[in-house]
């Protein structure tokens, strides 16, 4: 089994208490950011990729199904991003239409049933921490080299610190974007 050499984490008591104080040991969310390492394991360990993200967005998802509950693949649309204004609109729209639904109901406590997970209103990862993304059975992800940019989701676990993302679906920024800006030619 291949030593995964923690020696680049954070000095300190060594967890992270903003994630572990109001968010759940295991959670969906989506990251942003930029790799700042990667390990290549060598050639007669098991195959295992290992990078770190250092988070510059972080949010967190809803399971999509029962099926995420139990280690089925999600299907997410492509391209999605972190669009927060939208999603408050969206939210907002859903309150009132179910404040509708609970004045119309006289006399009664209408039953409280709800699929969403209530996270804190803050981001699981406030910008700077790192996060650790794990490919297992890969000896090599192409594209994915430090200094990289990366938009991935996934269950992220915060029982370790820093916490693990294990098998990501990953999309590679262009950094092209970031170093010119196009109406300049």
């Amino acid at each position: 089994m291949p030593r995964i050499d923690n020696s680049h984490s954070a000095p300190g008591s060594g967890t992270s208490s903003q994630v572990e104080a109001e968010y759940p040991e295991r959670f969906r969310v989506r990251l942003a950011g930029r790799i700042d390492q990667v390990w290549i394991p060598a050639v007669h360990d098991k195959p295992l990729y290992q990078a770190e993200l250092i988070v510059a967005k972080s949010k967190p998802l809803q399971w999509a199904s029962p099926l995420a509950l139990i280690g089925m693949p999600i299907v997410e649309p492509p391209g999605e991003d972190f669009d927060d204004e939208q999603e408050d609109s969206q939210n907002a729209e859903t309150a009132i239409s179910d404040g509708d639904q609970q004045q119309s109901v006289l006399g009664k406590n209408p039953m409280t049933e709800s699929l969403e997970v209530r996270f804190p209103s803050h981001p699981p990862f406030s910008v700077g921490e790192r996060v650790t993304l794990i490919w297992h059975g890969q000896r090599m992800v192409p594209g994915l080299l430090a200094g990289c940019l990366l938009r991935c989701s996934g269950v992220i676990s915060t029982h370790t610190y820093p916490p693990v993302m294990y098998n990501p679906r990953y999309e590679i920024v262009p950094q092209y974007f970031l170093d010119k800006d196009p109406r300049r030619g």
